[in-house]
């Protein structure tokens, strides 16, 4: 079932962990995967639920019609208890959980080759033009 690969994934999901033994069984799982501090722990949370094709469909909060991940409540929740479970992040706040959580949607597209992709295809589009114009005079 995880990562969610689609925004009805994540909703089933969502609804999953309305369960108090299935958000807890999660919790457990998540909370071994690890990291070298709140940063990287968060990151490779948001990593095991949210497939990459979905983290660039979404955003926080909704903007440019997209779904906002904030409203998946049970899921928000369940990272930060995860994190939170880390001895050395347990005074961590839900506010730096979310701006990671935030910083992670806004990124997700130079991630998986996304940003050298982006490059590849802009050079490209500019040899054209270049090779276009030399023809031309």
């Amino acid at each position: 079932m995880l990562p969610a690969k689609t925004i009805l994934e994540l909703e089933s999901f969502n609804e999953k962990l309305m369960q108090e033994d299935t958000i807890g069984q999660v919790c457990t799982h998540l909370q071994v995967l690890g990291g070298k501090g709140l940063f990287d722990t968060t990151r490779t949370i948001l990593g095991t639920i949210i497939h990459q094709d979905l983290a660039v469909e979404c955003n926080w909060s909704g903007k440019n019609n997209k779904p906002a991940f904030s409203k998946f409540k049970n899921v928000v929740l369940l990272i930060l208890g995860a994190v939170r479970q880390h001895s050395l992040l347990k005074d961590n706040t839900q506010k730096e959980v979310e701006d990671i959580i935030k910083g992670w949607f806004r990124t997700a597209t130079d991630r998986n080759g996304g940003r050298s992709r982006l490059s590849k295809q802009q050079m490209n589009h500019h040899y054209v033009i270049i090779h276009y114009s030399f023809f031309l005079f």
